[in-house]
């Protein structure tokens, strides 16, 4: 969930906000990998990329990363995306250097 928070400037900015879950460490290579399917309650996941490559990933039931249509997450960065129980992200390196990337559930 996120809510808006106001600065000391008045100016709003989101903040994500979630008692931690499970987290799932994968080591991504050129091959697609995925992560366990999510379970009930899970609406929400952190996924944070390593510092050495960026990747790719895909969101599904069934989903198969791939360097050319799937959507890219940076090196050295996370972001936030939103899940249904029972999906599974697939994840895939973007450079030759394998990585580790870390889902963490955001429960409510």
């Amino acid at each position: 969930m996120s809510v808006l928070l106001r600065d000391s400037d008045d100016h709003l900015y989101p903040v994500v906000v979630g008692k931690e879950g499970a987290v799932s460490v994968l080591t991504v290579s050129n091959t697609s990998i995925q992560t366990s399917a999510f379970a009930e309650g899970v609406t929400l996941v952190r996924v944070a990329v390593a510092e050495n490559s960026h990747c790719h990933y895909a969101l599904g039931t069934n989903p198969t990363a791939n360097t050319t249509t799937c959507s890219m997450i940076p090196q050295n960065s996370f972001l936030h995306i939103a899940v249904a129980p029972g999906q599974k992200l697939a994840f895939i390196r973007g450079a030759n250097q394998d990585i580790a990337v870390t889902v963490t559930e955001l429960l409510n």
